[in-house]
């Protein structure tokens, strides 16, 4: 008789088919186990059993006197699971059979390391982010929630059996704040069967992908499009139709090189960016997590086949630079790399199109994922099942 395979819960407060990197995991695990997805909208992949997990916020009153009463006083025990959406996560995926937890990000933590006590299975905690300092350039953020999240980290992160990340320079951050060595996993996509489209040398197209949020400084690109020679168009492709979009869109109207399209399906965007030559993100260094940026939109230029265009971030560009794959200015500033770009021959920018093409494999999720696939079944005490 076989045996049944074994049960993951995936658990994020998040829109799972939004989120690129839960969305992989559970690409990765539900072919060999029994997923089960947690978050705040369906994963929408077949094989996958989901629990729908509470969105909606406590009220504006409620939220004041927790800042002042729980936080200020420290009570953080009491701040997390008097949430109303927390207890009724925990509550639904208590009734559970699962023999291990992977759960992203600290506001699922505490749920998965009691669950995990309670039920005596494993635990994998991926941080996509240094929690800690994660909106650190907010002073009200600073002032009431700061030494919560670190709080969380100092309990629960020990409690953890094997913890994950998203680069270098975090994973290093959490070995010397709380002297835990997490796994290197990059938010690298699924590697595409892409060729590097052909350039027009009149019309060279540059790229910005991702959501719109006001401290990602998008103007800082627009800016740079009025420095940018007439052979050169920029296009955005941004997500959340919110008042910030709506502004980007108005400021950009004094430039005739400036579009903007429709978001698509995550699946679908290295596809759809292929078209263009040049991805551009310029990311100031607002907080530490932002200094050390390597987000989806980096690896997804890669699998696009397209040049990158970036500031000075150290994870970007120390890829960037190690397969010549484009530009890093030494600072942030737009009238520099405006100036980086009009120097772009047509045939250099073929070239770094080119070495993407030659890296897309090694720098994507396919090379990524054999870290995972073993942690689980180490932790399931199975046969590893990637080379």
């Amino acid at each position: 008789m076989l045996e049944q395979p074994k049960t993951i819960l995936i658990l994020c407060f998040s829109e799972l088919h939004k989120d690129p990197r839960v969305y992989r995991q559970i690409l990765t695990l539900k072919d060999s186990y029994n997923v089960i997805a947690a978050g705040w909208s369906s994963p929408q992949i077949d094989k996958v059993n989901f629990v729908q997990l509470n969105k909606t916020s406590n009220n504006k009153a409620k939220r004041i006197i927790d800042g002042f009463f729980k936080l200020k006083l420290r009570l953080f025990e009491s701040y997390y699971w008097t949430n109303k959406n927390n207890q009724e996560a925990f509550q639904k995926l208590n009734t559970l059979d699962i023999d291990l937890i992977l759960a992203n990000d600290i506001e699922s933590l505490p749920i998965a390391v009691k669950l995990s006590q309670l039920k005596n299975c494993k635990l994998i905690y991926d941080a996509h982010e240094y929690t800690p300092r994660e909106f650190e350039n907010s002073w009200r953020w600073r002032f009431f929630y700061q030494k919560h999240k670190t709080y969380l980290c100092k309990k629960y992160l020990p409690k953890v059996d094997v913890m994950l990340t998203v680069c270098d320079g975090i994973a290093e951050e959490y070995h010397k704040q709380f002297n835990i060595k997490p796994i290197v996993i990059t938010n690298a996509p699924s590697f595409e069967s892409l060729t590097p489209s052909k350039i027009d040398k009149n019309k060279i197209q540059i790229i910005h992908h991702g959501a719109a949020i006001p401290e990602r400084n998008l103007e800082l690109s627009i800016q740079l499009a009025e420095y940018l020679d007439p052979r050169f168009e920029l296009t955005f492709m941004l997500v959340e139709n919110n008042i910030y979009l709506q502004e980007l869109k108005r400021i950009a109207k004094r430039c005739a090189n400036i579009n903007f399209i429709d978001p698509v399906p995550m699946p679908q965007i290295a596809e759809t960016i292929n078209k263009y030559d040049i991805g551009l993100f310029l990311l100031p260094p607002n907080n530490f997590n932002y200094a050390m940026a390597l987000p989806n939109k980096f690896f997804e230029f890669i699998q696009a086949r397209l040049m990158v265009a970036i500031g000075p971030s150290p994870e970007m560009a120390k890829y960037t630079k190690e397969y010549d794959l484009g530009i890093v200015t030494k600072t942030f500033n737009p009238e520099e790399m405006a100036r980086e770009l009009n120097k772009l021959t047509t045939d250099q920018i073929e070239s770094f199109k080119a070495n993407s093409n030659k890296c897309a494999h090694k720098l994507s999720f396919e090379m990524n994922k054999k870290h995972m696939i073993n942690a689980v079944a180490q932790l399931l005490r199975e046969t590893t099942c990637a080379e």
